[in-house]
């Protein structure tokens, strides 16, 4: 069974773009609104990391996590020099994600 690794949030607008990283790379990425981003982490298992880049929000959402048992960090990606894509909400929660894994 492959199990989900870390869970990273684009904490961005009023749409936040999710991304899970599962044992073996990228399971999926999703959008999901501001109003139902808790409802959506809490269908995942308690104990996972969430990472987060570090914002004027993170703190909060960080605090609610926490009291759901998950497990919140605040890694700093750096983009990838050879990502040539422009910078995009989807790419920023997989680089937060792949940071969090490490």
């Amino acid at each position: 069974m492959n199990a989900i690794k870390v869970i990273s949030i684009d904490l961005v607008k009023s749409v936040f773009q999710i991304c899970v990283w599962m044992n073996d790379g990228i399971a999926f990425t999703c959008k999901v609104s501001r109003a139902k981003l808790l409802d959506c982490i809490l269908q995942f298992p308690a104990g996972l990391i969430v990472g987060m880049e570090a914002c004027a929000t993170s703190r909060s959402w960080g605090t609610l996590f926490k009291q759901w048992a998950f497990r919140p960090t605040y890694p700093h990606p750096a983009r990838k020099s050879i990502d040539a894509s422009p910078k995009k909400d989807a790419n920023d929660a997989l680089v937060t994600c792949e940071t969090a894994c490490q």
